[in-house]
């Protein structure tokens, strides 16, 4: 579900979406992964977010795509 295209979107889905850390969440845990021991990559600030409230070992922000436009944002 998305936020501006879904009449049942309700404040608890945010969980799911990015900067939510559920996907990433379920995702190790459906493949049995540390995620104190991954990183991710990414080009967007909710990206880096995710992996901090997911308890990621860390994250890489990518300049191309989205990056350039919140490099400053992402790196705080």
């Amino acid at each position: 579900m998305h936020p501006e295209h879904s009449q049942n979107w309700k404040k608890t889905d945010e969980y799911w979406r990015k900067p939510g850390p559920g996907m990433l969440i379920l995702a190790a845990s459906a493949l049995q992964i540390n995620l104190s021991s991954c990183w991710l990559i990414g080009d967007k600030v909710s990206d880096i977010i995710a992996a901090k409230k997911a308890g990621l070992s860390g994250s890489i922000h990518l300049e191309t795509g989205h990056g350039r436009d919140n490099r400053r944002e992402s790196l705080a």
